[in-house]
């Protein structure tokens, strides 16, 4: 079977992105998303996080070879609570591509997203369709299953964006409160 990865580019063109925003990748691994969205908030900041030391050292090496100024690599476990260690609504978008397959603590995830999220800021979920499956040992979280989570924390769903055979692509708003 051959597994077609997703282009972040196609999927944050279709998201009103500003280049002064504030936003973060949770699970960024070795920061294919956070990479991308530094680029579009080319006057704002960016935070890559993960809980994995191995490839935030290769991300760390790429962002000061490449001199990205406006990318932070941070080693966090976002699936607890208050796991970033970020300001409360600080963040304009934050970013959770292929994550929540992979973590129990999905709705811990979840609720971390929204406390960093200022009010009407996006929430991007992107992950595996079971069409999509890397192996058949992994957990999958279908989008309808994403739609309720999110949905009870308080966010409305704006759209999904077209992702490629593999995966879905849902963009939400945190609710004012």
């Amino acid at each position: 079977m051959t597994i077609n990865f997703i282009n972040p580019e196609e999927v944050l063109d279709e998201i009103d992105l500003h280049s002064k925003m504030r936003g973060a990748e949770f699970g960024c691994g070795s920061g294919h998303w956070a990479l991308s969205l530094a680029h579009y908030l080319s006057q704002g900041l960016v935070y890559a996080l993960d809980v994995q030391p191995g490839p935030l050292s290769a991300l760390r090496a790429k962002v000061e070879r490449e001199k990205i100024p406006n990318l932070q690599v941070l080693q966090r476990n976002v699936s607890e609570k208050e796991g970033s260690r970020l300001p409360s609504r600080s963040l304009d978008i934050v970013l959770i591509p292929n994550l929540l397959f992979q973590v129990e603590e999905k709705e811990e995830v979840l609720k971390e997203a929204k406390r960093v999220l200022r009010s009407e800021g996006i929430l991007l979920v992107v992950d595996w369709q079971k069409r999509g499956r890397l192996t058949s040992s992994q957990a999958y979280i279908t989008a309808e299953q994403v739609k309720s989570m999110v949905q009870k924390l308080g966010f409305s769903l704006q759209k999904e964006i077209p992702a490629g055979e593999s995966h879905y692509a849902l963009v939400f708003t945190r609710e004012n409160e």
